[in-house]
């Protein structure tokens, strides 16, 4: 939209009014989506689908706050899927386009129960260990972020204390 303002020397100066997408500038919008989809392509490329939390732990935007952090990502997310550079799999799950196609509804703790439960028949018997102990000796699948592993993860925990697999020691540990 052009808006003319002042005339000098006999013609009109006309200046653009800045366009906004969902309140931000447009220009800092996509650049913030660009710089974004890089990273993702960078450090994500092999996961089938990722959530908002897995790109938060992402380099990029580590130097501004945890807050405007988010704020950040969201918008970027939001410019991506309108341009089609992103795909809304869920509410909560996002994927490049190659990647879509992959995407299974099923629950991934259904889905990787058996690799869950050999994980924590591994782990020291008697001695604690917390749901990210777990994630963190999953070594195969890197499909998956970590983020997806550790919501799969505590969800299979569950089950495993049901099975007597496990023990809850407390609220965040168990034992074998």
């Amino acid at each position: 939209m052009v808006v003319e303002t002042a005339t000098r020397g006999g013609r009109a100066n006309s200046r653009r009014r800045p366009q906004y997408f969902r309140d931000i500038l447009y220009t800092h919008a996509e650049r913030n989506a660009r710089v974004l989809l890089r990273s993702i392509k960078a450090n994500l490329n092999q996961a089938t689908f990722f959530q908002r939390e897995d790109l938060l732990q992402l380099p990029v935007f580590t130097h501004i706050t945890t807050i405007a952090r988010y704020g950040t990502i969201r918008i970027a997310c939001l410019f991506l899927i309108q341009e089609g550079d992103l795909v809304s799999l869920s509410r909560t799950d996002l994927a490049l386009p190659s990647k879509a196609k992959a995407y299974s509804d099923q629950p991934l703790h259904e889905e990787y129960l058996d690799t869950i439960r050999s994980l924590v028949r591994v782990m020291p018997k008697g001695r604690p260990f917390a749901v990210m102990d777990v994630v963190y000796e999953w070594k195969a699948d890197s499909h998956l972020s970590v983020n997806s592993k550790r919501v799969a993860v505590r969800h299979a925990m569950t089950q495993l204390v049901k099975q007597k697999l496990c023990k809850r020691r407390n609220e965040f540990e168990y034992t074998v």
